[in-house]
Protein backbone atom coordinates (compact mmCIF):
# COMPACT_ATOMS: atom_id res chain seq x y z
CA UNK A 1 0.00 0.00 0.00
CA UNK A 2 1.43 3.45 -0.93
CA UNK A 3 2.29 5.68 2.03
CA UNK A 4 -0.14 8.39 0.95
CA UNK A 5 -3.02 5.91 1.17
CA UNK A 6 -2.33 4.78 4.74
CA UNK A 7 -4.75 6.36 7.19
CA UNK A 8 -4.90 6.74 10.94
CA UNK A 9 -7.53 3.96 11.04
CA UNK A 10 -5.16 1.62 9.17
CA UNK A 11 -2.44 2.23 11.75
CA UNK A 12 -4.79 1.65 14.70
CA UNK A 13 -6.12 -1.58 13.17
CA UNK A 14 -2.60 -2.85 12.54
CA UNK A 15 -1.38 -2.11 16.08
CA UNK A 16 -4.47 -3.70 17.65
CA UNK A 17 -4.03 -6.75 15.41
CA UNK A 18 -0.42 -7.13 16.54
CA UNK A 19 -1.58 -7.13 20.16
CA UNK A 20 -3.67 -10.24 19.45
CA UNK A 21 -0.80 -12.23 17.91
CA UNK A 22 1.53 -14.71 19.58
CA UNK A 23 5.28 -15.18 19.49
CA UNK A 24 6.92 -18.30 18.02
CA UNK A 25 5.50 -20.93 15.71
CA UNK A 26 2.07 -22.53 16.20
CA UNK A 27 2.25 -25.46 18.60
CA UNK A 28 5.37 -24.21 20.37
CA UNK A 29 5.14 -24.77 24.13
CA UNK A 30 6.43 -21.34 25.08
CA UNK A 31 4.24 -19.24 22.81
CA UNK A 32 3.01 -16.07 24.50
CA UNK A 33 1.26 -12.85 23.47
CA UNK A 34 3.44 -10.25 21.77
CA UNK A 35 4.52 -7.74 24.38
CA UNK A 36 3.42 -4.13 24.41
CA UNK A 37 7.06 -3.07 24.16
CA UNK A 38 7.32 -4.93 20.82
CA UNK A 39 4.21 -3.14 19.54
CA UNK A 40 5.67 0.19 20.65
CA UNK A 41 8.95 -0.51 18.84
CA UNK A 42 7.09 -1.33 15.62
CA UNK A 43 4.98 1.79 16.02
CA UNK A 44 8.11 3.89 16.45
CA UNK A 45 9.70 2.38 13.34
CA UNK A 46 6.62 3.05 11.20
CA UNK A 47 6.30 6.58 12.53
CA UNK A 48 9.98 7.23 11.76
CA UNK A 49 9.40 6.13 8.15
CA UNK A 50 6.60 8.67 7.71
CA UNK A 51 8.58 11.44 9.40
CA UNK A 52 11.61 10.79 7.19
CA UNK A 53 9.45 10.77 4.04
CA UNK A 54 7.92 14.12 5.01
CA UNK A 55 11.39 15.56 5.71
CA UNK A 56 12.49 14.40 2.25
CA UNK A 57 9.71 16.44 0.65
CA UNK A 58 6.97 13.88 0.07
CA UNK A 59 3.48 15.37 0.22
CA UNK A 60 2.10 13.26 3.07
CA UNK A 61 0.01 13.66 6.18
CA UNK A 62 1.45 11.86 9.18
CA UNK A 63 -1.27 9.33 10.20
CA UNK A 64 0.36 8.85 13.61
CA UNK A 65 -0.71 12.26 14.86
CA UNK A 66 -3.33 11.83 17.54
CA UNK A 67 -2.72 8.10 18.06
CA UNK A 68 -2.13 7.40 21.72
CA UNK A 69 0.74 5.17 22.67
CA UNK A 70 0.07 1.80 24.30
CA UNK A 71 -0.05 1.56 28.04
CA UNK A 72 3.27 1.19 29.79
CA UNK A 73 3.98 -2.08 31.47
CA UNK A 74 3.35 -2.14 35.23
CA UNK A 75 6.36 -1.37 37.33
CA UNK A 76 8.53 -4.28 38.33
CA UNK A 77 7.95 -5.29 41.92
CA UNK A 78 10.43 -4.04 44.54
CA UNK A 79 11.11 -6.07 47.68
CA UNK A 80 10.72 -4.14 50.93
CA UNK A 81 13.15 -4.72 53.80
CA UNK A 82 10.42 -6.38 55.85
CA UNK A 83 9.54 -8.70 52.95
CA UNK A 84 13.21 -9.48 52.47
CA UNK A 85 13.48 -10.65 56.08
CA UNK A 86 10.39 -12.85 55.76
CA UNK A 87 11.56 -14.33 52.45
CA UNK A 88 15.02 -15.22 53.74
CA UNK A 89 13.49 -16.93 56.77
CA UNK A 90 11.34 -19.06 54.44
CA UNK A 91 14.21 -20.26 52.22
CA UNK A 92 16.82 -23.00 52.43
CA UNK A 93 20.26 -21.50 53.29
CA UNK A 94 21.49 -22.17 49.73
CA UNK A 95 18.73 -20.01 48.29
CA UNK A 96 18.95 -17.46 51.07
CA UNK A 97 22.48 -16.82 49.84
CA UNK A 98 21.27 -16.65 46.23
CA UNK A 99 18.77 -13.91 47.13
CA UNK A 100 21.37 -12.00 49.15
CA UNK A 101 23.85 -12.15 46.28
CA UNK A 102 21.27 -10.97 43.73
CA UNK A 103 20.15 -8.13 45.98
CA UNK A 104 23.76 -7.05 46.49
CA UNK A 105 24.92 -7.10 42.87
CA UNK A 106 21.92 -6.55 40.60
CA UNK A 107 23.07 -9.39 38.35
CA UNK A 108 20.68 -11.12 35.98
CA UNK A 109 19.70 -14.72 36.71
CA UNK A 110 21.72 -16.17 33.83
CA UNK A 111 24.71 -14.03 34.80
CA UNK A 112 24.67 -15.50 38.30
CA UNK A 113 24.31 -19.03 36.98
CA UNK A 114 27.28 -18.50 34.67
CA UNK A 115 29.78 -17.42 37.33
CA UNK A 116 32.85 -19.68 37.51
CA UNK A 117 34.15 -19.55 41.07
CA UNK A 118 37.69 -20.42 39.92
CA UNK A 119 38.19 -17.58 37.44
CA UNK A 120 35.40 -14.99 37.73
CA UNK A 121 35.77 -13.77 41.32
CA UNK A 122 38.30 -11.08 42.23
CA UNK A 123 38.38 -11.17 46.01
CA UNK A 124 40.95 -8.37 46.18
CA UNK A 125 38.85 -5.87 44.23
CA UNK A 126 35.55 -7.26 45.47
CA UNK A 127 34.15 -7.82 41.97
CA UNK A 128 32.67 -10.69 40.00
CA UNK A 129 33.08 -11.08 36.24
CA UNK A 130 29.85 -11.88 34.39
CA UNK A 131 28.71 -12.35 30.80
CA UNK A 132 25.50 -10.47 30.08
CA UNK A 133 23.15 -9.84 27.19
CA UNK A 134 24.67 -10.30 23.72
CA UNK A 135 27.74 -11.86 25.35
CA UNK A 136 28.88 -8.52 26.76
CA UNK A 137 31.27 -8.98 29.67
CA UNK A 138 31.66 -6.70 32.68
CA UNK A 139 32.97 -6.64 36.24
CA UNK A 140 30.29 -6.13 38.88
CA UNK A 141 31.19 -4.80 42.34
CA UNK A 142 29.74 -6.77 45.25
CA UNK A 143 28.03 -5.12 48.19
CA UNK A 144 29.42 -6.46 51.51
CA UNK A 145 26.46 -8.79 52.13
CA UNK A 146 26.65 -10.15 48.58
CA UNK A 147 30.33 -10.95 49.06
CA UNK A 148 29.57 -12.62 52.39
CA UNK A 149 26.82 -14.71 50.75
CA UNK A 150 29.24 -15.81 48.03
CA UNK A 151 31.89 -16.82 50.57
CA UNK A 152 29.35 -18.72 52.68
CA UNK A 153 28.00 -20.57 49.65
CA UNK A 154 31.46 -21.70 48.54
CA UNK A 155 32.46 -22.67 52.09
CA UNK A 156 29.25 -24.64 52.61
CA UNK A 157 28.80 -26.36 49.22
CA UNK A 158 31.93 -25.65 47.19
CA UNK A 159 29.88 -24.51 44.20
CA UNK A 160 27.55 -21.70 43.20
CA UNK A 161 23.98 -21.56 41.92
CA UNK A 162 23.93 -23.58 38.70
CA UNK A 163 20.41 -24.96 39.09
CA UNK A 164 17.98 -24.88 36.18
CA UNK A 165 16.64 -21.31 35.91
CA UNK A 166 13.07 -22.54 36.14
CA UNK A 167 13.92 -24.28 39.40
CA UNK A 168 15.31 -21.05 40.85
CA UNK A 169 12.14 -19.22 39.85
CA UNK A 170 10.03 -21.93 41.49
CA UNK A 171 12.09 -21.70 44.67
CA UNK A 172 11.41 -17.97 44.86
CA UNK A 173 7.69 -18.46 44.24
CA UNK A 174 7.45 -21.19 46.88
CA UNK A 175 9.44 -19.08 49.33
CA UNK A 176 7.15 -16.10 48.83
CA UNK A 177 4.12 -18.30 49.44
CA UNK A 178 5.57 -19.63 52.70
CA UNK A 179 6.57 -16.12 53.74
CA UNK A 180 3.09 -14.77 53.04
CA UNK A 181 4.30 -12.07 50.65
CA UNK A 182 3.42 -11.36 46.99
CA UNK A 183 5.40 -13.47 44.54
CA UNK A 184 8.42 -12.06 42.78
CA UNK A 185 10.83 -13.08 40.04
CA UNK A 186 14.64 -13.12 39.95
CA UNK A 187 14.39 -9.97 37.84
CA UNK A 188 12.58 -8.26 40.72
CA UNK A 189 15.67 -8.85 42.87
CA UNK A 190 17.76 -7.06 40.24
CA UNK A 191 15.23 -4.22 40.07
CA UNK A 192 15.23 -3.99 43.87
CA UNK A 193 19.01 -3.55 43.81
CA UNK A 194 18.69 -0.69 41.30
CA UNK A 195 15.90 0.94 43.28
CA UNK A 196 17.80 0.78 46.55
CA UNK A 197 20.94 2.11 44.85
CA UNK A 198 19.14 5.23 43.65
CA UNK A 199 17.20 5.71 46.88
CA UNK A 200 20.50 5.62 48.77
CA UNK A 201 21.80 8.46 46.60
CA UNK A 202 23.78 6.35 44.13
CA UNK A 203 24.72 7.77 40.74
CA UNK A 204 22.53 6.61 37.83
CA UNK A 205 25.48 6.55 35.41
CA UNK A 206 27.39 4.16 37.66
CA UNK A 207 24.24 2.09 38.15
CA UNK A 208 23.87 1.79 34.38
CA UNK A 209 27.38 0.34 34.15
CA UNK A 210 26.80 -2.05 37.07
CA UNK A 211 23.55 -3.37 35.59
CA UNK A 212 25.10 -3.76 32.14
CA UNK A 213 22.55 -1.60 30.34
CA UNK A 214 23.38 -0.60 26.77
CA UNK A 215 23.01 3.08 27.67
CA UNK A 216 22.06 5.28 30.60
CA UNK A 217 18.84 6.01 28.72
CA UNK A 218 17.75 2.41 29.29
CA UNK A 219 18.40 2.82 33.02
CA UNK A 220 16.46 6.08 33.10
CA UNK A 221 13.50 4.39 31.40
CA UNK A 222 13.44 1.60 34.02
CA UNK A 223 13.67 3.97 36.98
CA UNK A 224 11.90 7.07 35.62
CA UNK A 225 9.40 7.17 38.50
CA UNK A 226 12.22 7.21 41.05
CA UNK A 227 14.10 9.92 39.19
CA UNK A 228 11.05 12.18 39.19
CA UNK A 229 10.64 11.79 42.95
CA UNK A 230 14.37 12.28 43.46
CA UNK A 231 14.38 15.51 41.45
CA UNK A 232 11.69 16.98 43.69
CA UNK A 233 13.52 15.93 46.86
CA UNK A 234 16.85 17.19 45.53
CA UNK A 235 15.40 20.55 44.53
CA UNK A 236 14.20 21.03 48.10
CA UNK A 237 17.66 20.32 49.52
CA UNK A 238 19.85 22.19 47.04
CA UNK A 239 20.04 25.96 47.34
CA UNK A 240 21.29 27.70 44.20
CA UNK A 241 23.19 30.95 44.97
CA UNK A 242 21.53 34.16 43.79
CA UNK A 243 22.47 37.82 43.91
CA UNK A 244 21.45 39.74 47.06
CA UNK A 245 17.83 40.82 47.03
CA UNK A 246 18.06 44.34 48.39
CA UNK A 247 15.82 47.28 47.62
CA UNK A 248 18.50 48.76 45.39
CA UNK A 249 18.63 45.96 42.82
CA UNK A 250 15.06 44.75 42.71
CA UNK A 251 12.64 46.65 40.51
CA UNK A 252 9.10 46.38 41.77
CA UNK A 253 6.57 46.22 38.98
CA UNK A 254 3.05 47.55 39.44
CA UNK A 255 0.38 44.93 39.90
CA UNK A 256 -2.05 44.40 37.08
CA UNK A 257 -5.72 44.82 37.72
CA UNK A 258 -8.40 47.42 38.13
CA UNK A 259 -7.38 50.78 39.51
CA UNK A 260 -9.28 51.53 42.67
CA UNK A 261 -11.27 54.75 42.51
CA UNK A 262 -9.92 57.58 44.64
Amino acid sequence: MPLDEITKSDIVRYLNHRRTQMTGNPGHKRRRPISESTVRRERGLLQAIFERAIEDGYDLRNPFRGIKRGRDKPRTRVLTLDEETKLLEALHPRFQRFVRFALGTGCRLDEIRGIDSRRDIDWTRGTVHVTGTFRKERDVPMQPDARAALEEQLDDEGRLWTQNPQRLREVLTEGCTRAGIPTLSPHALRHTFGTRWLQAGGDIYKLSKILGHSSVGVTEAHYAHLLKDDLVAASQQVRIPVAPRGEGNVVRMPRRGRVRPA
